[in-house]
């Protein structure tokens, strides 16, 4: 997915796969609670966030809560 934030990255995801939105965002520009963002191996957060560059071919990975029910 391209983008050159992570933000823009994510928000082009949900453009492609609109049912992804409710396992990645909360109310408003957050992240839904328990989303994990890396670029490469490095946490989002410590690369400044949503606005965090994404240069060149960088590899974002997200880890998902997982969902079990009964």
């Amino acid at each position: 997915m391209a983008g050159r934030t992570v933000r823009e990255v994510l928000k082009n995801l949900v453009e492609a796969w609109p049912e992804a939105r409710a396992s990645l965002w909360a109310e408003g520009e957050r992240l839904a609670a328990g989303v994990a963002v890396f670029v490469g191996e490095t946490h989002f957060r410590a690369l400044g966030g949503l606005d965090a560059p994404v240069e060149g071919k960088a590899e974002l990975y997200l880890v998902l809560p997982l969902l079990v029910g009964g």
